[in-house]
């Protein structure tokens, strides 16, 4: 009974070891689960000894983000920190664009 028991936790700690080990090497050496989480650059300021926290976007960026119960959905940054439709910059400078102004 006790070889038994011995036996069962020994293949348990190989398998789960197996496991792990799979899984860094997996999770480091390719981008399967897709590790960047977001696009945004935190910054702090100093003034009058106050300190202020504010963000921007990173530059040319291309993340997954997922904000609380939603789905995952992809972030794509330009070289100036904007969000874009696709990743394709070229295609998204050569569109125009329409600006409305009034009162």
């Amino acid at each position: 009974m006790l070889k038994k028991l011995f036996n069962f936790f020994l293949l348990l700690f190989i398998s789960l070891f197996f496991f792990l080990i799979s899984d860094y090497f997996i999770s480091k050496h390719t981008n399967l689960f897709h590790i960047k989480k977001d696009c945004f650059k935190y910054l702090r300021f100093k003034n009058n000894d106050k300190e202020y926290y504010s963000y921007e976007l990173e530059k040319n960026c291309y993340a997954f983000e997922n904000k609380g119960t939603t789905f995952a959905y992809k972030v794509v940054t330009n070289n100036l920190g904007h969000r874009i439709a696709n990743k394709n910059l070229e295609k998204d400078l050569e569109k125009e664009k329409i600006i409305f102004l009034g009162e």
